[in-house]
Order: structure tokens, then C-alpha cells, then sequence
């Protein structure tokens, strides 16, 4: 294991063993042997049939776009298709609040399965500061 399916491959023809590969998503590189159905040091015939578990890669997903949809509709969508959606918060006087203003991969980008995805959510406008009527000025 952990060496290329071509080097796995000829290693096993080199001692008359049967190739036969079966793919898997892994977190190993793609290509990558991660498993085999004899174990080493087994004692076989030649032309005895080596099942070679190869890696496909991570498994991937399209980001959708969540702006401007509720943060808790985003979370169950983003959830729904495998990632793990991290938040930040900020002012915004023109998305309310609750409300997704960005996030940092962009709608249709291909990510491994498991990613975190952060969602900054709108806290409505910011009432605290200055300039404002009414109340949350310096007395």
C-alpha cells in the first residue's frame, strides 16, 4: 500500500500474481494503492488474482450559493451536500439580519467532501455607534 497502482501493479505481475483493481474515495492522492486483498507475506500460487484497492481522491462537491438566504436554510443546504459550514458575523445596513452576506468559496466551485465552508451572517445594521437617532450615544 501507499505506492502508485502502476509500481503495485508490475511489483505483483513480477510474481505471477492476477491484477484486478477496485476503486475507493480516500483522503489519499488519487492513483494511490490503499489497500489489497492478500497480506504481505501470504504464501500463493503464481496466478493467484491480487484485488489492488486504488484511491479515486477525496470526494467532491459543488458549492452552492447561499448569499441572501437565511443562515439556518444555508447551514441544512451546505450540511446536505457534506461540508461543514463555519460563521462569522457583521453589520450590514442592506442585508438583514439572520441572513447570509458572503462566503469564502464561491457558488460552483468544486471542494473535497468535509470542507468548512465559512458563512458571514448579517447582526441587521450597527446601532451602536454614533451619528444615529435615539439611543447608543455617549451621555
Amino acid at each position: 500500500t501507499n505506492q502508485s497502482i502502476t509500481a503495485a501493479s508490475r511489483q505483483a505481475e513480477e510474481l505471477g500474481l492476477i491484477v484486478e483493481t477496485a476503486y475507493e474515495y480516500d483522503s489519499a492522492d488519487p492513483e494511490t494503492v490503499i489497500g489489497q486483498s492478500l497480506r504481505v507475506g501470504d504464501t500463493v500460487n503464481e496466478g493467484t488474482t491480487i484485488v489492488l484497492t486504488v484511491s479515486r481522491g477525496p470526494k467532491t462537491v459543488i458549492v452552492d450559493n447561499y448569499e441572501g438566504m437565511t443562515y439556518d436554510a444555508a447551514k441544512i443546504k451546505a450540511e446536505g451536500k457534506g461540508l461543514r459550514v463555519a460563521t462569522k458575523s457583521e453589520y450590514s445596513d442592506t442585508v438583514p439580519e439572520g441572513y447570509v452576506i458572503s462566503q469564502d468559496y464561491k457558488a460552483n466551485t468544486s471542494v473535497a467532501e468535509g470542507t468548512t465552508i465559512t458563512l458571514t451572517v448579517s447582526l441587521g445594521p450597527d446601532t451602536s455607534s454614533g451619528g444615529g437617532e435615539g439611543e447608543g450615544g455617549a451621555g
